[in-house]
């Protein structure tokens, strides 16, 4: 442990009698370089810090009526508690929350409990008497519950586990659980009284008085217990009389012990003889102390009106080594420079008396109002008055006359759009403008992850939503869209269900995302889907970066401007199709197209000729296909109509410099461009500027235009065209603005085309119905990013008969190794023929295993409580498909029929050996001796069984199909979770735990297997029918569940070889 060094001692005095104000809780902030103090007189105080520079008070206001009992500092604010009230103010000082309870009560501790929204409040009466526990929900002010105790609770911190630990003023430990608001367990720590405690993971430290020869005195010992039962550890010697106690925040191992007399003492729980000592020159004695998050700094305060910091870094740290209050601070608001003074000439009659500044007044003035108004009305600001009207103002009595400017139009005034020039802002556009459903919605992870999120409260409809908590989920609204046009959703399930050989095809995995879709919207079905196998293959193609169309967002100091994202996202997609999709030659799919185009190119691209003409009088013509239309800035008038707009964006002329082969150089050219035919689906790209205020916008959005719902198009040589779009299943792409640097996707998707109400709202997994005019409809805060028209009548001109979607059954025959080595154990055998007839309905087992591509990512308040910002990423490692019936000679049942491992180019960063069996090197294409495939080969395989309808057996396979994305329907699905699972109890139980009570195996004793676990499954699944026919299966299940109690639900250890 590295030795002490003092840095600083500050002083604090009460600003208003200027006399010493002693510290009563200190706290250093975890987000800034600050130290907040809290004083006997009820103030708290602030001191910035600086490296290398003194501390400077930064702010400093009467919080409380009594003496500063207790600090937490948040993101929020700071929470502090004293006098008879509970309070959340700014770092500035200025108040957003309070809890104030009726005299005789007064706040004596305060923690939070499950979460920021319950606070734990500790109350006193009088010197001695107790007043319970008041649980407050913040924000709300009213108390939530009381837990009457009968001895005064001074300290309360945060445990582990969901526990509350209490110190009492009569030496006690109070053990309190957080979710039933119940009192455990108390032991005795201290014969008379406690003054100090704290908790770090499982551990409590706690410092007091006892009795000696008739009065109170100091323990000379620390008390060390374990906060799960509150067990009694060793404790430590300190024969100076410990006043504080203070785990180390980084070191929960390490402990600071001060005495009454300044005392310091930096031991290890593990090795107290190892101590650093250190002696801070107070003339009082201590009553609290404070950790820095770095660890780097420990504040102390005395009676005396004094706190003295000491640096743990020590005189061997390096020379620039600088004391830090946090390792990463943001940066401190700061209030701006005053500014100079104007020179004011006191011989000019014409300088009005209030330019002058006022005196300062020692005394209070009748202005100083004892308690400023909550808010102030605001009126709407006078209509502006032209200066040519003031001008020539009669006055006759009171009234004012004026002859009517040339300049003004009769009976008209200015309104909101000349508002800048009177000095007055455009209002920020607020969440009180925004509608709530147009607002983004974000998922709120447990310590389960997301499994127990309530997706079904935010979809109000029958068709499944997309879940975001995934990179590149921008494109989202654009594959819903995409879903809801029939033939695109035919082609993508036919391309899937062929042998496409390429390990990463977006229109394959566009096509196992429509079918997880189409499933989820059957009746009693979970409606949340993920598109993470489409991302992810959208991420790892090559063009994706280049483009600039992966979402680095919390990668980038830039704001993705998900606007042009989306733009480039639908040229890159559809161009992306056509080319995975290529060409065929069994005919054309729609009726009347060019037999030259492609599927893709018959769906989606139009032909445009353009034709530049050179200054020399040379004209060159070039034929071109275009799968999106794109407006331009230049196009957007506001005296236009939207199918002006599309006319000029259809066929437009402009200039620019051109290679002439006859002048053979680079000259002015004039080019033109003309639409040849209409694609049957139109993807119109709508141009938003990378702006962050929504006037950067084109005006055209602002007016009362909209969207026309339904179009007519004609060419313009006056052959009439095939009718395009809405109700023919439009969708429209929007982009909502929560605040004036934020921009989110939404879309409005025509879902019902000829039923009363077709209009879908869909935002990320909110979905809702919605109307037409809302849809085409938009404001300054609501604009189009892009807009997809659809041939009304296209589903009748396509030929569905060329798009199959059933794949072949040979194709669970063949595996695509990626690894070509001699040595590679195969332990499955492939389905007979007669196995490959009878799939529908055939039992099979399944189990997965999984790796972790990156770590949980959690946010540690300053309490201890713990929040989920992004749950660990989980890749699919290894699938094993078992046989649940005899499959003829050699096959009996379990024997596997898939058995493959999955080959991943990402980086893992836990192969997690101890629960899936996976170790270092069986995923690698150079070293694994296990059969390795790509992670498309191995799905088309699983989405195959699953069209086919196989019902699968397995433990936990909601979990496993998840991380799989892949949508099983319910009725095929076999899970002994549920079966072995009683409704009357909370808890489920595992498959080890299983296997042991109830076939009597021994699993899972080393590393887990897939193979193994699919087949105990299986036999627990065969075991739970036997008992159903025999009626004995609710008696078996009891007898189980009373095993399980009487072994806390763990099997014991498998007998060695010697018993």
């Amino acid at each position: 442990m590295a030795g002490w060094q003092d840095t600083q001692a500050i002083a604090l005095t009460n600003y208003q009698t200027g006399f010493a104000d002693p510290a009563t809780a200190l706290c250093y902030d975890e987000a800034e370089e600050l130290l907040w103090c809290g004083t006997t007189s009820g103030y708290v105080q602030s001191w910035l810090h600086a490296p290398g520079l003194p501390a400077q008070r930064y702010t400093s206001s009467r919080s409380h009526t009594g003496p500063v009992a207790q600090f937490s500092v948040q993101t929020n604010g700071v929470y502090s508690g004293g006098g008879n009230a509970v309070r959340l103010a700014t770092r500035g000082g200025a108040p957003l929350w309070s809890a104030r309870f009726d005299p005789p009560f007064r706040v004596s501790a305060f923690a939070f409990g499950r979460n920021l929204g319950e606070m734990w409040v500790s109350l006193s009466k009088g010197e001695t008497q107790s007043g319970g526990i008041r649980i407050v929900k913040v924000g709300l002010s009213h108390t939530l519950r009381t837990i009457e105790t009968d001895q005064e609770i001074h300290l309360l911190k945060p445990g582990s586990h969901s526990h509350i630990v209490g110190g009492s003023r009569y030496g006690n430990l109070v053990l309190m659980d957080a979710r039933t608001c119940r009192i455990e367990k108390t032991v005795n720590a201290h014969a008379c009284s406690l003054l100090s405690m704290d908790v770090a993971d499982h551990m409590i430290a706690t410092c007091g008085y006892s009795e000696r020869g008739g009065r109170l005195s100091h323990d000379q010992m620390v008390k060390l217990y374990d906060v799960r039962m509150l067990r009694s550890l060793v404790p430590i010697a300190f024969p100076a009389g410990p006043t504080v106690v203070q785990f180390h925040p980084k070191k929960t191992g390490t402990l600071v012990i001060g005495s009454q007399s300044g005392q310091i003492q930096l031991t290890q729980v593990s090795n107290p003889a190892k101590a650093v000592l250190h002696q801070i020159p107070t003339e009082g004695f201590l009553t609290t102390c404070a950790w820095s998050s770095s660890g780097d700094l420990v504040a102390f305060a005395d009676a005396s009106g004094m706190v003295f910091e000491c640096s743990t870094l020590g005189t061997d740290a390096a020379a620039d080594a600088k004391p830090r209050i946090n390792d990463a601070s943001r940066l401190t608001e700061l209030p701006p420079p005053p500014a100079p003074l104007p020179y004011i000439d006191l011989k000019d009659a014409s300088v009005p008396l209030n330019a002058i500044g006022m005196p300062y007044y020692q005394e209070p003035l009748l202005s100083a109002w004892a308690t400023l108004p909550k808010s102030c009305p605001a009126y709407t600001p006078p209509a502006y008055i032209p200066p040519e009207v003031t001008a020539n103002v009669k006055r006759i009595d009171f009234v004012g006359y004026a002859p009517k400017p040339k300049t003004i139009r009769r009976n008209h005034l200015r309104g909101d759009g000349d508002a800048s020039s009177r000095g007055l802002l455009h209002p920020t556009l607020s969440d009180a403008i925004i509608p709530t459903r147009y607002r983004p919605v974000h998922i709120q992870y447990s310590r389960f992850g997301i499994e127990d999120f309530d997706f079904a409260f935010y979809n109000k409809t029958r068709y499944a939503i997309l879940e975001t908590n995934i990179a590149n989920s921008y494109c989202n609204p654009v594959l819903q869209c995409l879903f809801f046009i029939p033939p695109v959703r035919a082609l993508a399930r036919h391309h899937s269900a062929t042998s496409c050989d390429r390990s990463i095809c977006l229109l394959c995995e566009l096509g196992f995302l429509f079918s997880s879709l189409e499933s989820a919207q059957g009746p009693d079905e979970p409606k949340n889907c993920q598109a993470t196998n489409f991302l992810n293959a959208f991420r790892a193609t090559p063009q994706v970066m280049a483009l600039g169309l992966a979402d680095l967002e919390g990668h980038s100091a830039k704001k993705p401007s998900y606007a042009q994202m989306i733009a480039n996202f639908n040229r890159f997609l559809l161009e992306a199709l056509n080319i995975e999709f290529g060409q065929r030659s069994e005919g054309p799919l729609v009726a009347g197209c060019p037999p030259t185009f492609t599927y893709v190119q018959q769906l989606f691209a139009s032909a445009i000729q353009t034709e530049g003409k050179c200054v020399c009088g040379s004209t060159e013509r070039r034929e071109a296909l275009s799968y999106v239309t794109e407006l331009t800035h230049s196009l957007l008038d506001e005296g236009k109509s939207f199918l002006d707009l599309l006319g000029e964006a259809f066929n437009r002329t402009f200039s620019t410099k051109a290679w002439c082969k006859v002048c053979q150089k680079y000259k002015q050219s004039t080019h033109r461009k003309t639409l040849r035919n209409y694609p049957n689906i139109m993807f119109i790209n709508v141009p938003n500027v990378a702006g962050n205020t929504p006037d950067d916008a084109p005006r055209w959005w602002h007016g009362p235009h909209r969207i026309p719902p339904r179009l007519r198009l004609h060419l313009q040589n006056g052959a009439a065209t095939h009718g395009l779009v809405q109700p023919g299943g439009g969708q429209i792409t929007m982009r909502g603005e929560q605040q004036r640097d934020q921009f989110h996707l939404v879309a409005h998707i025509c879902t019902d085309i000829g039923q009363a109400a077709p209009w879908t709202f869909f935002n990320d997994f909110l979905a809702e119905p919605s109307s037409v005019d809302d849809a085409t409809s938009f404001t300054r805060w609501k604009r189009p990013a892009t807009i997809v028209y659809v041939r009304d009548d296209l589903d009748a001109h396509v030929d569905t008969s060329l798009l199959p979607d059933v794949a072949d059954p040979r194709i669970l025959h063949k595996v695509h190794l990626v690894n070509q080595r001699r040595h590679i154990t195969m332990k499955a055998k492939p389905l007979t023929a007669a196995e490959l007839r009878r799939l529908k309905g055939m039992h099979v087992a399944l189990d997965a295993e999984f790796v972790a591509l990156n770590r949980e990512e959690t946010e540690v308040r300053s309490d201890g409580s713990r929040r989920i910002l992004r749950p660990t990423h989980m890749a699919l490692a290894r699938v094993s498909v078992l046989r649940c019936a005899d499959g003829g000679p050699n096959l009996p049942r379990g024997m596997p029929f898939i058995d493959e491992y999955i080959a991943t180019s990402d980086v893992i960063v836990d192969y997690k050996t101890e629960f899936s069996g996976i170790k270092p090197g069986d995923l690698d294409v150079a070293q694994s001796k296990h059969p390795l495939v790509t992670h498309k080969s191995n799905y088309k395989k699983l989405r195959l069984l699953v069209n086919a309808g196989c019902i699968f057996v397995g433990h936990g396979l909601a979990n496993d199909f998840r991380t799989i994305n892949i949508h099983v329907p319910r009725a095929q699905i076999v899970d002994t979770v549920t079966i072995y699972f009683q409704e009357s109890q909370t808890r489920r139980l595992s498959l080890r735990f299983l296997a042991w009570a109830v076939l009597g195996k021994h699993i899972q004793s080393e590393n887990h297997d897939s193979i193994e676990d699919a087949m105990t499954a299986m036999l627990l699944y065969q075991h739970h029918q036997q008992e159903l026919e025999a009626g004995t299966w609710e008696d078996l299940l009891h007898a189980v569940y009373d095993h399980g109690r009487a072994v806390k639900f763990k099997p014991p250890p498998p007998p060695t070889a010697s018993t």
